[in-house]
């Protein structure tokens, strides 16, 4: 799907495209976490017109992001299931960006935020970690990007860029 994008001329029908990709990338990747392990589900952009979701590629060009919060139930064990999504997105054509600490040659430290960062073959992104609320929640972290399209012509130039 990516290849077919428009990288100009787009308009906000264009743009809706890769958004609806790119939710049911998160929509995927939530069917992964059991719901009795789920306390609450926070994302960062639910409505297009008021909250940040565009971010720059180029002058002319920029991505839909859009990241999840889960907050998990105690005893779930995040790292595991980060682990298992990794290896089921692997094993269905995704790839995956080494860490920073495995570009350095090192382990990731799974007491850390244990960034696992995934492509698909149409260029969608989706990167998953783990931290902790101020009152020690574990937090599963969905973090989605789409494909590079042409800036909606039909929208302001600061629209979703917040």
């Amino acid at each position: 799907m990516s290849n077919n994008l428009p990288q100009t001329g787009a308009t906000s029908a264009d743009y809706q495209v890769v958004v609806d990709a790119s939710e049911a990338v998160l929509d995927q990747a939530r069917t992964f976490v059991p719901a009795e392990s789920i306390v609450k589900d926070d994302k960062t952009v639910t409505d297009l017109e008021t909250d940040r979701h565009r971010m720059r590629c180029s002058d002319d060009t920029s991505q839909y992001t859009n990241i999840e919060n889960l907050y998990l139930a105690p005893g779930t064990d995040e790292i595991s299931l980060i682990d298992s999504m990794r290896d089921a997105y692997l094993a269905d054509g995704w790839t995956r960006n080494p860490s920073v600490a495995e570009q350095e040659g090192a382990e990731q430290d799974p007491t850390g935020a244990y960034v696992q960062t995934l492509r698909d073959p149409d260029g969608y992104g989706l990167s998953l970690s783990r931290g902790e609320d101020v009152d020690g929640t574990h937090i599963l972290q969905f973090a989605v990007y789409s494909p590079c399209i042409g800036n909606p012509t039909d929208k302001s130039d600061t629209w979703g860029l917040g």
